[in-house]
């Protein structure tokens, strides 16, 4: 099973998909604390993985990696350094989601080839990622132009509208972060689609499976995302949330 991206897809946009099927993914998804030894399929994982990618990023730099933890050496290590969670020590793959910090140079050099392959791009939209996307980005030595880039932008804000961010190194991980997060969601999405379930574990020593997976200084674990077949006892209670009003305003 092997996710290919159509250039068209014979639907009707403007029709609704099955609702009632995504909200059975949505309601069914839980957190799951201990796995079966069922496994789950190589292709399965590998197509969520797929999938996971086309989530949205910012700018489509897509800063993101999915360090798939295959080995049962490493698969104990790093449930070792995820505090021996259950549903680590059970799961039957473990995925070391990575934001990416430093990337977005080479990216964005291989997105504009796309672009100026592509028929009909607009000429603005080559400018935007070929001369604006750096200028936003760059951090410079030390991160003094991100730096310097914050507090123009704060300037500039005092009298009109003006983006805010990315600034200074700290903006720029938060917005790496933000886009994994997106695949990260469609990932665990995608997952219980096929049947199997998940947890995003954010209790993990990071600067230990850093060193482990031989990360890179500018990677970021976001969270590391156990998966496998829920056990009985594989849900902790009931699920709760706060009252609905709370978070969704109106205005």
């Amino acid at each position: 099973m092997h996710l290919e991206i159509p250039d068209s897809l014979e639907i009707d946009f403007h029709t609704a998909l099955n609702q009632d099927e995504f909200d059975k993914v949505v309601l069914t998804r839980r957190s799951v604390r201990s796995y079966t030894n069922e496994p789950v399929p190589e292709a399965i994982l590998q197509h969520c993985l797929e999938l996971a990618l086309l989530a949205p990023s910012s700018s489509n730099l897509q800063p993101w990696e999915f360090h798939w933890v295959r080995s049962s050496d490493l698969k104990k290590r790093v449930a070792e350094f995820c505090y021996s969670q259950p549903t680590a020590k059970t799961a039957s793959d473990l995925i070391v989601c990575v934001a990416r910090t430093a990337t977005w140079p080479s990216h964005l050099e291989q997105l504009v080839k796309v672009l100026k392959a592509q028929p009909g791009v607009s000429p603005s939209a080559i400018k935007y990622h070929e001369v604006d996307l750096p200028k936003m980005l760059e951090q410079g030595r030390f991160g003094l132009k991100g730096h310097l880039r914050s507090i123009k932008y704060r300037l500039k804000g005092l009298k009109k509208v003006q983006a805010r961010r990315p600034g200074g190194p700290s903006d720029l991980l938060l917005w790496a972060v933000k886009s994994t997060t997106l695949a990260i969601q469609t990932f665990i999405l995608a997952i219980r689609a096929h049947g199997f379930d998940s947890c995003p574990m954010e209790g993990f020593d990071e600067v230990r499976i850093s060193r482990l997976l031989k990360l890179p200084p500018d990677a970021h674990i976001v969270m590391v995302v156990s998966v496998g077949k829920r056990a009985k006892n594989g849900i902790y209670g009931k699920r709760t949330r706060l009252e609905k009003e709370r978070f969704i305003k109106q205005y």
